[in-house]
């Protein structure tokens, strides 16, 4: 009976055993293969994040570890010890650890504050991945006639370590694929643009750029249909995806926004030609790539010099640029629009006469230059949040009025703007607090704007509450614009919930520093956290700011 039993219990082991190993594979795949897309398939910036947040297997491993470990002493110190009573025990510790590490990479995907959706090239790197493992284990199994504990112990252990690694090879082997991929789809870009002939737009800038595009598109889109490339896609295949997929031939206008490194910008500005040019700004924001605002300059004016190459013009935000580079900039580079606060050392083309918060939203006044030199003042109206914005509206003006839009029609179409998501977008409570939702993204200058909104909107005996992790990737200003935020939120907030009380060691100090008397600081941390205490505690007269968000690769807590 023994006998009888063992070949069904022996194949019914097998089965369970292959897929435990088929579903950790999957699990922490898929898993590894999301974080290494949020690092946009960098394998330098993915293995730096995994040694940082120590991402690799630790609870299966030590399961296996300590096996074979009580497996070897009891074969050293045992006398007749029996080998096929424990085989048995080590596959069931083998598969309770198989277990384990799905569980755990089940649970890291599901806390990460951000769906775990993979893209198409995300879904090619998985499933050769997995290839690659099934590759491992065939080799493993086909170099072992018998059992060797051992072998299959050490096996098990590169294996556990293995899966961050595969994906970047992976992602090596695909190399040459997505390149071929990626050539056909700005090829069939290229050629829809030919065929179309939109008037194109570039934004660039190193903040303010999605804003702007925002409001010039709503201001546009009165005259005739309006595309423009999503907020998180400036690279040069996003944006020749979003011109392959969605550009008609009804489109009048393209408005692309472009960001990362020079090289970047001058491969989609050479992509695209466009028509008019805007640069936003030059400053902190991704200071941690870009190292010197020197850097950050040549980057985002690499829009500028395409422009002036085709004769085109570009719109520059004189108070966002630092004068001395944009002086050096204008001496050998023509066809500068100026725009920027009424009184400049520059010759503004647009002047932002003044900008006030207002409940509704912004009042603004602005004075403009025409070709006689005379100057005209306009009043406008628009339903957005921060001073800041009053920039943003100016430049999209700008823009407008040299696209060839009428000053009437620009102005009645501001009335009708909606708020950017998730940037200064003011929601008021009926039966909760007021939240002024900026989690989008954090720079310097957008902080302190919204940091003013709070104190603006604030409702009479209601707390003013900021929930904010800081801001990411300004490398070395990080403690520098920390702690002058730090003050300006002492002046402005009541309570403050700081996520990521290492991180934001400056902030926490400086607010300390300048907080009004009753003001508290409170740190935690994950955003959940902060979000639950809000739950809690919120009033209905409470306004509550919402600044900055962690992305899934900064806050996830891996569980492996």
């Amino acid at each position: 009976m023994g006998n009888e039993m063992l070949l069904p219990l022996s194949v019914a082991g097998g089965f369970a055993i292959s897929a435990a190993l088929f579903a950790f594979v999957y699990f922490r795949g898929v898993t590894l293969t999301h974080f290494f897309q949020q690092e946009h398939c960098n394998t330098e910036r993915f293995l730096v994040w995994m040694i940082r947040r120590r991402a690799f297997d630790k609870k299966a491993t030590l399961i296996i570890l300590l096996s074979y470990i009580g497996w070897f002493l009891a074969m050293k110190f045992i006398p007749n010890f029996n080998q096929v009573i424990f085989n048995p025990i080590f596959y069931i510790l083998i598969f309770m650890a198989l277990v384990l590490g799905v569980i755990s990479s089940y649970n890291t995907r599901r806390n990460a504050n951000q769906p775990a959706m993979l893209n198409g090239r995300g879904q090619r790197i998985l499933f050769v991945y997995m290839a690659l493992t099934a590759a491992y284990f065939s080799s493993v199994f086909a170099s072992q006639s018998e059992i060797n504990i051992t072998l299959l112990t050490i096996s098990f252990l590169g294996f556990f370590q293995a899966p961050p690694f595969l994906i970047t090879i992976a992602n090596f082997i695909l190399r040459p694929m997505e390149d071929s991929m990626n050539r056909r789809v700005v090829k069939r870009a290229k050629n829809k643009l030919g065929k179309f002939s939109p008037t194109v737009i570039g934004v660039a800038g190193s903040y303010g750029k999605t804003s702007t595009k925002h409001i010039l598109a709503h201001i546009l889109s009165v005259k005739a249909p309006v595309l423009a490339t999503p907020d998180n896609g400036n690279s040069l295949l996003d944006v020749a995806q979003v011109i392959s997929e969605s550009l008609k031939d009804h489109h009048k206008y393209l408005i692309v926004e472009m960001g990362g490194e020079a090289r970047t910008i001058k491969k989609v500005s050479g992509l695209m030609q466009p028509n008019l040019a805007i640069i936003t700004s030059v400053g902190y924001a991704k200071f941690k790539q870009v190292k010197t605002l020197e850097r950050a300059f040549r980057n985002q004016f690499e829009l500028a010099s395409q422009a002036m190459t085709r004769g085109e013009k570009t719109i520059v935000n004189t108070e966002a640029i630092p004068e001395d580079l944009l002086r050096s900039h204008m001496m050998t580079n023509s066809g500068i629009i100026l725009c920027g606060k009424e009184k400049s050392s520059f010759d503004l083309d647009v002047a932002l006469v003044s900008c006030s918060q207002g409940e509704s939203g912004l009042n603004i006044k602005l004075s403009l230059s025409n070709q006689k030199g005379k100057k005209e003042t306009i009043d406008l109206e628009a339903p957005l949040y921060g001073l800041h914005n009053g920039y943003n509206v100016m430049l999209a003006v700008a823009a407008g009025l040299e696209l060839g839009l009428e000053l009437e029609t620009i102005k009645k179409a501001l009335k009708t703007l909606r708020p950017v998501p998730h940037r200064l977008e003011v929601v008021q409570g009926v039966k909760g607090p007021t939240i002024i939702d900026d989690a989008y993204c954090a720079n310097p200058d957008g902080f302190e704007s919204a940091l003013s909104v709070l104190s603006d909107l604030q409702k009479p005996g209601g707390r003013r509450i900021l929930v904010t992790p800081g801001m990411l990737d300004l490398g070395s200003q990080h403690d520098a614009q920390h702690k002058k935020l730090g003050q300006i939120a002492g002046k402005h907030v009541d309570i403050a919930l700081v996520v990521g009380a290492k991180r934001m060691k400056t902030f926490s100090a400086a607010f300390n520093s300048t907080k009004e008397k009753g003001a508290q600081l409170r740190t935690f941390d994950v955003q959940k956290d902060a979000e639950d205490w809000i739950k809690q505690n919120a009033g209905n007269k409470d306004i509550i700011l919402f600044e900055g968000q962690l992305p899934a690769l900064y806050e996830t807590f891996i569980e492996f």
